[in-house]
């Protein structure tokens, strides 16, 4: 079945009412016209706010997911000690040093991170690289969860994560300790609850996304722009519905609690972070820097792998 169409429950005794919860994809004894070695993805009709939608019921999740950001997490570790400071980690590690609640180019949580590391490892190399590795393997298990949201079996969900541990960029930036990998990994945090509201419409998974914007603001400002953009996206389209409601709204304060702190430092000094960016703006921006972005694209998701996106 495809995305659009409706299942039709049995009106026997075996007929279930689906109301927001999700049905087993390996049972299809409440669908008379699936056959019962089909695999795919079920489609029923249900109700989010208050409007009729299509709704996928998710396949179960497949563990090779797990395995696969855990190779990835594993072979970061093993070449983390291959060579010494890399000098954004040098920074990092002096920010670590003098706390702050920000910064002029980032806020706080990477250098907590460093902090955190230095105390439990000392000044250690592979300690200093642990929690970016952990982050990417946290994207890799978003990317597998969310190939689930729109439907993927095991051997989809597998396919996704791979091609995100396979993704040039993710272990440039996981190895080593920097922002990066954070934003990488509350980027595709964000971006699965986003798929997993408009599959199941429970908007109370709004909480859970403004906890990982407020994450990822704290970390760098970078995340906010996808979230606005999001928001944005949702307000142009008839999507604007899934929006429109306290748990967005309480999403929303709890990605703003996150980011005060940062406001205050900003606003006491200067707006700091503002004028750096206009600055770098003045040297890297322009027309020039497109193809190279373009360019960076297909880098970015490795090219034998554009054929599967």
């Amino acid at each position: 079945m495809h995305l659009g169409e409706t299942a039709v429950p049995d009106t026997t005794a075996r007929h279930r009412r689906y109301r927001g919860t999700e049905q087993p994809a390996t049972d299809y004894g409440w669908l008379p016209n699936m056959p019962p070695n089909r695999k795919g993805v079920i489609v029923a009709r249900a109700g989010v706010a208050g409007v009729a939608v299509d709704k996928i019921v998710a396949q179960p999740f497949d563990r090779r997911v797990v395995l696969v950001g855990g190779g990835l997490f594993a072979v970061l570790m093993a070449v983390s000690a291959r060579y010494g400071f890399q000098r954004d980690e040098l920074y990092f590690l002096d920010c670590a040093r003098h706390l702050q609640l920000s910064y002029v180019d980032q806020s706080a949580l990477a250098p907590l991170l460093t902090w955190v590391a230095l105390k439990l490892f000392g000044v250690s190399v592979v300690g200093v690289r642990l929690f970016s590795a952990l982050a990417a393997w946290g994207v890799v298990v978003f990317g597998g969860l969310t190939a689930r949201e729109f439907g993927g079996g095991r051997r989809a969900q597998t396919l996704a994560a791979t091609a995100t541990a396979l993704m040039p960029v993710l272990a440039a930036a996981a190895h080593v300790a920097n922002t990066t990998a954070y934003v990488f990994l509350a980027w595709s945090a964000l971006g699965w609850v986003v798929a997993r509201i408009g599959r199941t419409g429970d908007q109370r998974w709004w909480l859970a996304g403004g906890l990982a914007t407020g994450i990822g603001v704290a970390d760098s400002h970078l995340v906010a722009f996808f979230a606005i953009a999001i928001t944005i996206g949702a307000l142009l389209s008839a999507g604007y519905r899934a929006i429109l409601n306290p748990w967005f709204a309480g999403g929303v304060l709890i990605a703003v609690a996150f980011e005060v702190p940062d406001l205050w430092w900003q606003a006491t000094h200067g707006w700091a972070t503002i004028e750096m960016t206009h600055q770098l703006n003045q040297q890297n921006g322009g027309l020039a820097g497109i193809p190279i972005f373009l360019v960076g694209q297909l880098i970015m998701a490795l090219p034998p792998l554009i054929g599967v996106w």
